[in-house]
């Protein structure tokens, strides 16, 4: 086991996105099993402004909608996702489905979500302490997007949840 987890460290790869850090307001963002979990439609606004008054800020916005369908065996959702860093730009949109089978006192939901993201460097938006460095060319733009799915499974009540998921794939 222990030769497993050291040859996958040195094939795998990872960066924690910005909105994982806000999962207790907006579950969905995090794992698409949570989608139609509510008896309501669910409308979620997150904005997070960090380092105020530093240019160039972090600044994190997330706009969720989701709702049961089908006497609350499916559940569909949508999730746009804002992010600036500096001089990046990451703008993601996904849109989300869960079936949940009901039990008596529980229920289980399997999601799966869609996504597309958008990634864009300003470089004017850079400042150079080394205009001699031939490395940086601070007049680039950049932008590149990707397509990737999620998927999640929860068993769950109004007392506790058990969840796994997979993310960006």
């Amino acid at each position: 086991i222990l030769a497993v987890f050291l040859f996958a460290a040195f094939y795998s790869w990872s960066q924690q996105y910005p909105w994982w850090t806000q999962y207790r307001n907006n579950q969905m963002a995090l794992n698409p099993r949570f989608c139609g979990t509510k008896r309501l439609v669910d409308v979620r606004i997150n904005y997070r402004n960090q380092w105020t008054g530093f240019e160039g800020s972090p600044k994190t916005y997330v706009l969720s909608l989701n709702s049961r369908l089908w006497k609350g065996r499916l559940g569909v959702g949508g999730l746009i996702f804002k992010d600036d860093i500096g001089p990046f730009r990451n703008l993601a949109s996904s849109l989300t489905a869960a079936y949940h089978l009901k039990f008596h006192d529980t229920e289980i939901s399997f999601g799966v979500q869609g996504n597309y993201l958008k990634q864009k460097f300003v470089g004017t938006d850079v400042t150079l302490r080394n205009q001699q460095d031939k490395a940086v060319n601070q007049y680039v733009t950049d932008d590149a997007s990707a397509f990737d799915f999620s998927f999640g499974l929860v068993y769950y009540n109004d007392r506790f949840h058990l969840a796994a998921a997979a993310n960006n794939i």
